[in-house]
């Protein structure tokens, strides 16, 4: 299977090339988190089922899912369990704001969300499009700055 890499902005294949999570946040793992892996196999709210791990950040937890009622295939973000009650409730709601905000937004190149809940242990989670791609920032490594055309 293909390394996928969830960041800012992708180069994806003619279409739609951003998403909500950030280059930096996924480059840092807290030690109070637990891994990735433990909970691959799960269903959150008996619906979607967690895959493979896409990226993970200082906040968030991004996994390849599958929406068994819809029968596709999802991104599914969900927030890291944070050790102070009043600051994981702070970053919950700066969650749900992310994904009220991101919802309302329609462009070709803005990842389209299609849920956000809780987990049965209150962990916010967003479930996006999924998309492949490679990061902007390994493009522009690579290749230079981008012209302006190919930016639109």
């Amino acid at each position: 299977m293909p390394a996928h890499h969830v960041s800012c902005f992708h180069i994806v294949h003619g279409s739609r090339d951003t998403s909500k999570t950030n280059d930096e946040d996924m480059s840092s793992t807290p030690s109070h988190t637990t891994p990735m892996d433990s909970i691959l196999g799960a269903i959150i709210e008996r619906r979607y089922l967690l895959r493979e791990p896409v990226g993970e950040g200082g906040f968030a937890e991004v996994f390849e899912a599958s929406d068994t009622k819809l029968g596709r295939r999802v991104a599914l973000k969900i927030l890291k369990h944070h050790p102070d009650p009043s600051q994981r409730q702070l970053a919950g709601r700066r969650f749900f704001r992310e994904a009220k905000l991101a919802a309302q937004l329609t462009h070709p190149h803005v990842i389209t969300i299609f849920d956000y809940g809780q987990t049965e242990d209150a962990r916010p989670y967003i479930v996006m499009e999924y998309l492949e791609g490679k990061p902007l920032s390994r493009h522009l490594w690579q290749h230079g700055p981008m012209h302006p055309e190919r930016a639109y």
